[in-house]
């Protein structure tokens, strides 16, 4: 079983050799050594079946196991990767083919490879820097973020190739921003989120066929995990539990009695894990494990027996 820093370094040469380009979105400064959230990275090559066979086997041939995918886009893919044992380290995984948010979308595939190129001692490639700046502003923007959070990496990539982001912002908005020498980055400031650009993304969702696919998977397979414990464990040890595979799902519950059928229900759709003790109704039943490291091999094992079961679905 190797180490989180080994399993992702690893990893891009795993996608290289299939001839697909994986391309690290932001943040890539920090991989593999400084990680605090998920890993942001476009492909282009694999459809999405062959990419979380590739996932998959990568997990196996290294101790770690898939317990996770969740799409919360259409082709944009959060994988969940965890250790088989203790420390039970967890690589997040997310992958997208374009840019997409709320149905829409934003960035093409090629657009985000383009340009793209490898850094001194890094196993990755990352965006062209005005890649990269489209990327961030787009991302900021259409998750309705103010643009002063971002400032600094967008002023930084700015300054490396202005006329490069001048020219990727107007092929994709159809708008030229640039002008006087220096008041490029201020009038993406002041005028961009008011951009027709982004009023469709800010009237609501778009649903079409895929769109309507993809949240149907969501009801019938959903990624949420109820665990049933025994009455007697303590609460340091469900807390350890909900520390170490929390990091697998969008939130954590700890409940001392059994919930309604409509919490459950809506828990297991929300990609909740939900630690419960002294009930006999849930996913997964541990009436005899009370060891953290016990209990946190079992839910990566179910997870994993899951997600075998689904991944052929994905096409």
């Amino acid at each position: 079983m190797i180490a989180k820093d080994k399993f992702i370094e690893k990893y891009w040469g795993e996608v290289a050799s299939r001839n697909w380009t994986a391309v690290v979105l932001h943040d890539w400064e920090k991989i593999p050594h400084a990680i605090t959230s998920d890993i942001d990275y476009v492909i282009s090559g694999p459809r999405p079946s062959e990419l979380i066979c590739l996932i998959s086997d990568y997990c196996e041939t290294n101790g770690w196991s898939l317990t996770q995918i969740i799409e919360h886009e259409v082709d944009a893919l959060y994988c969940v990767c965890f250790q088989k044992d203790d420390p039970f380290e967890c690589v997040l995984l997310d992958v997208t083919w374009d840019y997409r948010r709320k149905g829409f979308d934003l960035v093409s595939n090629e657009i985000l490879i383009r340009g793209c190129w490898m850094p001194e001692g890094k196993p990755f490639k990352v965006p062209a820097p005005s890649v990269e700046f489209l990327y961030r502003l787009i991302k900021a923007a259409a998750k309705g973020k103010d643009l002063k959070e971002v400032e600094g990496p967008l002023r930084k990539l700015a300054d490396a190739d202005s006329e490069g982001c001048q020219n990727v912002l107007k092929e994709v908005t159809g708008r030229d921003f640039g002008g006087e020498e220096g008041s490029f980055f201020s009038r993406v400031q002041g005028e961009f989120l008011s951009d027709p650009y982004f009023q469709k993304i800010r009237s609501g969702r778009k649903f079409g066929i895929r769109e309507f696919r993809l949240y149907t998977k969501r009801v019938l397979e959903p990624t949420g995990l109820i665990v049933e414990l025994p009455e007697g464990i303590t609460d340091d040890v469900i807390e350890a539990v909900g520390k170490k595979m929390g990091k697998g799902f969008r939130t954590t519950r700890i409940e001392l009695k059994r919930g309604s059928w409509i919490s459950d229900w809506v828990a297991r759709r929300k990609s909740v894990l939900v630690l419960r003790k002294g009930s006999a109704k849930g996913d997964l039943l541990l009436k005899e494990a009370t060891e953290v490291a016990e209990i946190c091999v079992k839910i990566v094992k179910f997870l994993a027996n899951r997600v075998g079961v689904r991944k052929n679905r994905y096409r």
